[in-house]
């Protein structure tokens, strides 16, 4: 009995579609709203991808338009109702249909609107030169600049970037071209990340030593084994706990008893011996 491929390959047989892969996502809904040519010169991409990787671009016109009014969702699809096709045989060819999407998607975009979107976009201040760049390069896309994008990209990059020095040595470069135009910014922008990483880390070390010829200042200030209270503290009488306080054994004021020079006096006296007596010269008769 013959098998599947002889049966499709016999003459007379119609061929079967060829299996291609269906276990990938789908595209994701083309999105109607915002910028029509960016939205569909982004999704056109990744439909084509999706042809190419699962085998759809070599089946039948039937099927590719199928699935393509299955990926671009409900809203898209009304516009596809009411794209101008001259036949119903057209509605049924990928080429048209995507002919005529690009026409409507592309025809909607107000060229003089996108420049000056482009020509007004300056860098914003927490914005790399590589991604301003990327989004001078999208917005360009829709400009229709030609062979004349690259250069107009970096016009807009020399005067749109917010350090004016690099821009001043951007100017003055002869022959400057949009690479070596990036290649300035890029270099300019990694050396004023360095010296502020550099000035960062010189402030550290002035705080740090700030900090420690501090604390020594206020060593050197410091007093041990107060004689008014006995205690350690800054070198200043009014730090001095037995300031203003009467001493409790000798009602004199500024010192402690434990620290009272007249009771030590007392103390000392007391524990002086006493002096033995004169004896009286004794007399001869």
């Amino acid at each position: 009995m013959p098998d599947e491929a002889e049966a499709a390959a016999a003459p007379g047989n119609t061929p079967p579609f060829t299996r291609f892969i269906a276990n990938v996502s789908l595209p994701q809904k083309f999105d109607t709203k915002g910028n029509l040519a960016a939205n569909w010169k982004k999704w056109i991409q990744i439909w084509k991808a999706y042809g190419i990787v699962t085998g759809l671009d070599k089946q039948p016109s039937t099927l590719r338009v199928a699935t393509f009014i299955r990926c671009i969702g409900p809203d898209a699809v009304e516009i596809h109702t009411g794209l101008p096709f001259p036949s119903d045989d057209d509605r049924q060819n990928i080429d048209k249909v995507l002919e005529l999407w690009q026409n409507y998607c592309i025809g909607k975009t107000n060229v003089i609107y996108e420049r000056y979107r482009l020509n007004n976009r300056l860098q914003e201040s927490d914005e790399s030169i590589d991604a301003y760049t990327r989004v001078l390069r999208t917005l360009a896309e829709t400009c229709e600049f030609g062979s004349l994008k690259e250069d107009l990209i970096r016009d807009r990059l020399v005067c749109g970037i917010r350090d004016n020095s690099l821009r001043k040595k951007l100017l003055q470069e002869p022959k400057l071209t949009l690479d070596k135009c990036l290649d300035s910014c890029r270099a300019a922008e990694a050396t004023k990340l360095q010296m502020q990483a550099m000035t960062n880390q010189n402030n550290e070390s002035r705080d740090v030593n700030a900090l420690k010829s501090s604390s020594d200042r206020s060593s050197a200030r410091m007093v041990d084994d107060c004689k008014f209270c006995g205690k350690s503290h800054e070198r200043n009488r009014e730090k001095c706990p037995a300031y203003g306080k009467v001493c409790k054994k000798c009602k004199i004021e500024n010192h402690v008893a434990s620290k009272c020079h007249l009771h030590e006096k007392k103390t000392s006296s007391k524990k002086k011996k006493p002096k033995a007596p004169k004896s009286k010269p004794i007399s001869h008769r």
